[in-house]
């Protein structure tokens, strides 16, 4: 088997909070244990999730993903001939990844809570997410709003803390100005290969004028206003005229 990936394969983490992030997600791949990603929409959750897996000894199986908001009724059931949408027999021996953490329904909160409770009582390490003949790696996203809604008892306490002991939380992209520059010449060299567009060079003035702006999407909306500068740069080389056009003057 082919060595694991290390984080800073797939993350720019020039800034000390996302160093730390990555050296999170280093740990976290060593271990089976639930864990839970936090961060503002648009700040690469499901990025994390898969990082985490890519980086874990399960990264040759399956990554599932189901949406807590729209996870249909029995979609935690371990029935033997379960359907499709059966994800826990669909990530057997890989990772689920569960969006939305604070969305999913209460029954399915505690289908979820009583599955990690048997594996707990049956005598399996904290770290080991094996119940029964289910072998599966649990990793949530969610922004964060999730504590307040354990406070307001909309969301179980005791799922949460289940998943809290391995809490990774994101920085926005405002709190992490060093890597913008970086992630700006990756993304728009990026986009300029698939376009067919020769090495695309960036102004030193648009790392400025991309660093004092506060990236209210995150990277969601850098990655956007990079794909848009890819197009737009003239000679392939993208100047301040090109950033004025496509991101608000601050």
């Amino acid at each position: 088997m082919s060595k694991p990936s290390k984080p800073r394969d797939f993350l720019v983490a020039e800034s000390a909070s996302m160093r730390a992030v990555a050296d999170a997600v280093d740990a976290y791949a060593a271990n089976d244990a639930p864990v839970l990603v936090e961060g503002e929409p648009g700040t690469g959750r499901e990025l994390i999730a898969r990082v985490i897996h890519l980086s874990s000894q399960r990264r040759l199986q399956d990554f599932v993903t189901v949406k807590g908001g729209t996870a249909p009724t029995g979609v935690f059931s371990e029935s033997a001939g379960a359907t499709s949408s059966n994800v826990l027999r669909r990530a057997n021996g890989g990772t689920l990844l569960i969006k939305d953490f604070c969305a999913l329904p209460k029954r399915s909160q505690e289908r979820l809570f009583d599955i990690l409770e048997r594996g707990r009582r049956s005598g399996r390490r904290s770290d080991d997410s094996v119940t029964g003949s289910i072998d599966v790696r649990m990793v949530a996203t969610t922004d964060p709003e999730l504590v307040r809604a354990v406070d307001a008892g909309v969301f179980s306490a005791d799922l949460y803390r289940r998943f809290k002991k391995n809490r990774l939380v994101i920085p926005p992209l405002r709190e992490r100005t060093a890597d913008i520059p970086p992630l700006a010449t990756q993304l728009i060299r990026g986009y300029g290969r698939t376009m067919g567009r020769k090495r695309m060079r960036i102004s030193t003035r648009v790392f400025d004028r991309m660093v004092a702006y506060a990236w209210p999407g995150n990277v969601a909306e850098h990655k956007a206003v990079c794909r848009r500068l890819a197009v737009r740069a003239e000679d392939c080389k993208v100047e301040p005229v090109d950033l004025d056009a496509v991101l608000p003057v601050v």
